[in-house]
């Protein structure tokens, strides 16, 4: 499966084991398996040409995989349990731990280090980096030197992370809260949890009750209502805005698209398990579910193109390259899979648990570990 060229920057890197310690590639047969998940009688949309440009939140870079064999380029200890989104310009790693926000250079040089009281997810934007904190504030940072050059008051807990969006900076809290640092709020719901998207028009992010809700600068747009609790970040693309949600009252998790105009949910399709994470979004719309099962999915349809199945549990949200899709596995190994057809192509083991969803940079997947490791993974 090939990226869509107008997908811009990502957000997430990965990494991989270390050839320091032993751990090597495990060999893994490239395979396909097809298989047919019902669709859920809803009604159907037509879907114009993909632009993946705001698919996952955060700008999508379709970066040059590693080539060969992998193997660990760098590894590097950042003191803390790495666990969330790691985000990238295309040259560096960004990413926050134990309170402290860093930046890596694809070399694996470390260029800044700030103990910032951050928590949660940070932004790459082209003034700067956004760095929630606990003290429910957000600070500019330089991304040269992570000097502080601006702060705004966030009104609350920030979820996920902040989000880029029409030159504005705008972010949700866990109250429901959407504002701006152009100095606009909105009271969207009485909750928010997850990592929230954005196309041209709304801010998406879920709530604690299962609702998926559009808000602008004005107000709640709308709210769909989903069988159970959304799981991960939401994906907007395309005029419609995916999610994953749990399963509940003996009904199974899955995934739903809904029309971004209007919050009807265009179609459902029950996985095999709970989802893992949140969607991504290529040519197709893929999932990760807890049993290992990889679901890729017609986004327009939610017809299954094709389903793999990896030992044990995903730990992290996927990551698109030009050509490849990268899983961190509970068992600690780090696999890229064919975005095609899910097969495998390789596994790495990562010695701990991966838990910073990868990014990729030109050569190079880059991993958070629960170790404290940040790991990047080259070819051979």
């Amino acid at each position: 499966m090939r990226l869509a060229v107008n997908r811009l920057l990502v957000g997430l890197i990965v990494g991989s084991a270390s050839v320091a310690t032993g751990c090597g590639p495990k060999p893994a047969a490239h395979r396909r398996v097809v298989m047919e998940a019902p669709v859920e009688d809803v009604p159907s949309t037509e879907i114009s040409e993909r632009d993946y440009g705001w698919a996952t939140g955060a700008r999508q870079f379709n970066a040059r995989d590693p080539e060969g064999d992998p193997r660990v380029a760098w590894r590097l200890d950042m003191g803390a349990p790495l666990v969330h989104p790691l985000m990238t310009d295309g040259r560096s790693v960004y990413g926050t731990a134990g309170g402290q926000a860093f930046c890596v250079e694809a070399n694996g040089t470390e260029r800044w280090r700030m103990q910032l009281n951050a928590t949660g997810g940070l932004a790459v934007r082209s003034p700067g980096i956004a760095v929630p904190t606990s003290r429910d504030q957000i600070l500019d940072l330089n991304p040269m030197d992570g000097s502080i050059t601006g702060t705004h008051d966030a009104g609350g807990v920030v979820t996920g992370h902040p989000l880029p969006l029409q030159g504005e900076l705008v972010w949700v809290t866990e109250g429901g809260q959407v504002a701006s640092d152009a100095g606009w709020s909105t009271a969207g719901s009485d909750s928010a949890l997850g990592v929230p998207s954005a196309d041209s028009v709304h801010v998406y992010f879920a709530t604690l009750t299962g609702e998926v809700v559009a808000a602008s600068r004005a107000r709640a747009r709308w709210r769909a209502v989903l069988p159970g609790r959304v799981v991960g970040g939401l994906v907007s693309a395309d005029g419609m805005v995916f999610a994953s949600y749990i399963g509940e009252l003996g009904r199974p998790g899955g995934v739903a698209a809904i029309a971004a105009d209007s919050g009807a949910v265009v179609w459902r399709v029950p996985l095999s398990d709970d989802p893992a994470s949140g969607p991504v979004l290529g040519n197709a719309l893929v999932i990760p579910d807890r049993s290992g099962a990889v679901v890729g999915l017609d986004p327009a349809t939610g017809k299954t193109v094709w389903h793999t199945e990896l030992p044990g549990s995903p730990s992290t949200a996927l990551a698109f390259g030009e050509f490849g899709l990268y899983l961190g596995n509970a068992d600690g190994h780090l696999h890229r899979l064919d975005p095609d057809d899910g097969g495998e192509i390789w596994s790495i083991d990562l010695g701990a648990t991966p838990a910073a969803s990868p990014v990729v940079l030109p050569g190079v997947v880059v991993v958070g570990l629960t170790d404290g490791s940040l790991v990047a993974i080259g070819g051979e």
